[in-house]
Order: C-alpha cells, then sequence, then structure tokens
C-alpha cells in the first residue's frame, strides 16, 4: 500500500486576549504529521492573563462554540488548522474589615465584615459595620492598615487604625453679680494640648445671679476645628 503522506495537521491555541501593552493576542502551535489522530489537549493553559482563571478550551473566542475541558482526549479530523481559544473566568477574592476591639487589646467594640466573590478589577466594597465600633473615649479611629485598594486584586484583611485623643479641659469662669433680674453670659479657660492652628467653640447657657456670690454658666456643645475650619472635634477628650 504504500507510505502514508503527510497531512500537515495543525492544533493552533489562542491565549484569547491581548496582553497588557500588546496589540495581538499570544498563540501555541502543535503540528501533527497525520489526520484522523487523538490527542491530548493541553492539560492547564500555558498562558497566564493576570486575575483570572483558565476554564478550558473552545473553538470559538466568545465561548459560543464546542467546549473542551483542559486535558482532555479529543480527535483531530480536519487537515489544516485547528484553533482552540482559551475561556477565562474572572477570580474572585474576599475582602475583610476587623476592628480588634477593647477586649482584644485594642478600641473601640470588636467587629468585623468579610464579604465574598469580590471579582478582580471590581472597586473594593465599603464595610457596613455598626457606627458603635469606632467609638472609643480615649482613642478615635484613624483608617485602615494596610489602607484600602481603590480596586479588588486579591484576598485583603483591613484593620482598624487609632490615635490617642488630646486632652482638653474647658472650665467655666465665674461672675460675681448682685441679682437684678437680668440674664448673665459666660466665658470659660481652655487647658490642655490644643495644637496650632486649632480653636475651640461651646455655648454658655446665660442663667440669672440669685445672690452677689460667684457663678458660673453651664458649658455645652464643645466643637474643636483645624486651621482649615474642619471639624475635629473626634480626636479630643473633653472635660468640662
Amino acid at each position: 500500500y504504500g507510505e502514508v503522506p503527510a497531512q500537515n495537521v495543525r492544533i493552533t491555541y489562542h491565549s484569547n486576549y491581548k496582553a497588557d501593552g500588546s496589540t495581538a493576542e499570544t498563540t501555541q502551535q502543535s503540528d501533527l504529521q497525520y489526520n484522523n489522530t487523538e490527542i491530548t489537549l493541553a492539560a492547564s493553559a500555558t498562558f497566564t492573563r493576570t486575575g483570572y482563571q483558565f476554564k478550558g478550551w473552545n473553538t470559538q473566542a466568545d465561548g459560543k462554540g464546542t467546549s473542551f475541558a483542559a486535558g482532555s482526549q479529543v480527535l483531530i479530523d480536519r487537515i489544516g488548522s485547528n484553533d482552540l481559544y482559551a475561556q477565562w473566568e474572572k477570580c474572585k477574592y474576599t475582602i475583610t474589615y476587623i476592628n480588634e476591639g477593647k477586649k482584644k487589646g485594642g478600641h473601640g467594640d470588636y467587629n468585623y465584615e468579610t464579604i465574598h466573590n469580590c471579582e478582580y478589577g471590581s472597586k473594593t466594597p465599603t464595610n457596613s459595620l455598626s457606627s458603635n465600633t469606632f467609638i472609643d473615649d480615649d482613642y478615635y479611629f484613624t483608617g485602615w492598615n494596610p489602607a484600602v485598594a481603590e480596586t479588588v486584586t486579591a484576598d485583603a484583611t483591613y484593620t482598624a487604625k487609632w490615635a490617642k485623643k488630646t486632652a482638653i479641659t474647658i472650665t467655666a469662669k465665674t461672675v460675681e453679680k448682685t441679682y437684678d433680674g437680668e440674664w448673665i453670659g459666660g466665658d470659660a479657660d481652655i487647658t490642655g494640648d490644643l495644637p496650632a492652628g486649632c480653636s475651640v467653640t461651646f455655648n454658655c447657657d446665660p442663667i440669672k445671679a440669685v445672690t452677689k456670690n460667684p457663678v458660673s454658666t453651664n458649658i455645652n456643645t464643645p466643637k474643636v476645628s483645624d486651621k482649615f475650619a474642619k471639624d475635629v472635634t473626634d480626636k479630643f477628650k473633653i472635660t468640662i
């Protein structure tokens, strides 16, 4: 019968995506000498795509053709080029926010939130921890460690950071006045390590002097502002 001539069968594996900075996809080829040959498809993609999992092969780039699992046995029965396109799925990751709380040597209430199935490249989800998590008499919440990434690229755990509050005291000044039926206002002294540029405002409840004795007004609703007029009261432990 004579020797069977070579039939030039080729398998072309397509990466099916363009790598960063590239204008074309990557391909790899496997040549066979004869048609009607059973082969084992690539067991795993030799292509790598950041943030994606390889899911198998398909005869069409959009995945609407015939699918083949990686490593499957197939019969090649077409002379010429046989094209297979890698199929990809975005990786999904877990984002965790945690505050250790006082019981674990931290500050505020212990709390955590775990958010599953966050797709690669999606915006990092914000947490929905209760406001009580971030309340502490002596410390204030300053953010997360590490800083929350703009987008999801891997599993990540963000731990609450705290800083010690600056202590200041507001002491109402006394006034001496003989009762005459009129209301009197008041003032106060501020002591403590108030940073440069910061200012303190507060309300003094007016009172009536009933005798010619020193009296003081009630101090309430104190507010600390920084040099940019931003409210930074939460960074201070205020004693009245």
